[in-house]
């Protein structure tokens, strides 16, 4: 193995969305033994540095059973986005900040809708009903079960 394979989710404020399905795939990952073979980290294009996760997330992630300790919001950055080996945003909006900051990003950085072949922004449930978030989290669930064979098809290329 050559190394961790780093899986980066990235949404506005890095309290919401990205963080979800950051803590909701590597559940998926753990769940699958796979989890010592990768990263998953989360970042915002907007994010404030040391955030707690927002509660209503922290709410729907207790309810699903997965853990979700240690979590601070961080803002997207040059390392981050070097280090990583795909990187999946939540919109299109996401995906056109991160290249517009970091256009050598673009082999690696997929809208997650688009990478699931499933289509469509991941909604934002900021601010919005514990309803919102928990259909958010269906939405990013569903999405990252469609990613999951293809991201641990790109781990295992990594490994050759």
């Amino acid at each position: 193995m050559f190394g961790m394979f780093k899986i980066l989710f990235v949404c506005t404020g890095n309290t919401c969305r990205s963080p979800m399905a950051q803590m909701a795939f590597f559940d998926k990952l753990q769940k699958e033994n796979l989890a010592g073979r990768a990263e998953v980290l989360s970042a915002g294009v907007q994010a404030f540095c040391g955030e707690q996760m927002s509660f209503n997330a922290q709410k729907t992630l207790d309810k699903k059973g997965i853990k979700r300790e240690g979590f601070l919001s961080r803002m997207l950055d040059s390392t981050l986005v070097k280090d990583s080996d795909l990187i999946l945003a939540m919109t299109r909006g996401h995906l056109q900040a991160i290249l517009a900051n970091f256009p050598a990003a673009q082999e690696k950085t997929f809208v997650l809708g688009d990478f699931a072949c499933l289509g469509g922004d991941v909604t934002d449930p900021f601010g919005k009903s514990a309803a919102s978030y928990e259909a958010c989290f269906e939405q990013i669930d569903s999405f990252l079960d469609k990613c999951l064979p293809k991201i641990v098809g790109l781990m295992e290329g990594k490994d050759k």
